[in-house]
């Protein structure tokens, strides 16, 4: 997935890769009860129903890794996306640790791969959004906690 992508956005429903998913939405109250009610996008309320989705499963995998990558790229500060994406890490790091299925390279290689690439994502989020507190402790302290 790139960051600040100029391709226009595809609904998870129509992506192959999440068939096997159920979209949860969000539990807004009805719109007549609210006096100003946030109007999502309709990119975003797709993306975030389907992370909700995965976050009721517990799936941690490259492909949750992408999404909560998407809902960030939307939301520079949606803490939970981050939270996601660095789940999702630490599961892929122990998978190639392990030399688990789909890993060509296991070991120490795959692994600084895996950070190196996690890294460069961050900061590339940092450079875009400057002023944001979740990429900067996300950035400046994710590496600490290994």
């Amino acid at each position: 997935m790139s960051v600040s992508s100029p391709t226009p956005y595809v609904p998870l429903s129509r992506r192959p890769e999440w068939h096997d998913f159920t979209l949860i939405s969000q539990n807004d109250p009805p719109v007549s009860s609210v006096v100003v009610p946030i109007a999502y996008p309709d990119e975003y309320r797709d993306a975030t129903a389907y992370m909700r989705a995965v976050l009721a499963t517990g799936e941690r995998s490259r492909r949750v890794q992408a999404l909560a990558g998407e809902v960030i790229e939307m939301n520079a500060a949606h803490y939970t996306a981050w939270w996601l994406r660095r789940r999702c890490l630490e599961c892929l790091v122990a998978e190639a640790q392990a030399g688990g299925k789909g890993w060509e390279k296991g070991g120490d290689e795959a692994v600084e791969a895996l950070y190196d690439e996690e890294l460069a994502y961050a900061r590339q989020m940092a450079d875009e959004n400057p002023k944001n507190y979740q990429v900067g402790r996300w950035v400046g302290g994710w590496m600490m906690d290994f």
